[in-house]
């Protein structure tokens, strides 16, 4: 039986994926599969951000124009979200947010436990995880403000 971590109402409507990734490396690290699970938690972190940048982009919350000023439909912006590095992704969307910093981060992080060789020698899953918590927090509150706002605006 594989223990799962409970996220929240708005985090299991963006990224049923994120959760799902994220609890086999919880699994993997529970029985001690550390070569692996942190392999895992950056996968869990692409699925995640990349899902919550496509529902922005649903939400009409992201907008850019092409190099002919004609502006580019969600499909197109979807299709670029799909193919971005994950780095290429946070310097578009989420440049100067602390949710672009946390998960900017946590990618370093994530990166050392997927390479050969460890840039970040003195950080691990530990520090990971902390870090995706962080941006699930993050997620968590921007879309809980966003949902009030709607509610008492009038």
């Amino acid at each position: 039986i594989i223990k799962t971590k409970k996220f929240s109402e708005i985090i299991n409507k963006i990224s049923p994926d994120f959760i799902n990734i994220y609890n086999q490396a919880e699994h993997a690290e529970s029985i001690g599969l550390d070569s692996i699970c942190g392999v895992g938690f950056r996968k869990s972190l692409e699925f995640l951000m990349k899902d919550y940048t496509i529902y922005k982009i649903n939400d009409n919350e992201y907008s850019f124009k092409d190099k002919n000023g004609k502006e580019n439909s969600n499909d197109d912006l979807i299709k670029d979200v799909k193919k971005l590095f994950l780095g290429n992704l946070f310097k578009k969307y989420y440049s100067n947010t602390e949710l672009g910093e946390a998960a900017r981060l946590a990618t370093y992080i994530g990166n050392d436990e997927t390479h050969y060789t460890k840039v970040w020698e003195d950080f691990n899953v530990v520090q990971l995880k902390a870090l995706i918590n962080t941006v699930i927090y993050k997620i968590d509150s921007v879309e809980q403000l966003k949902k009030f706002k709607k509610i008492m605006t009038k």
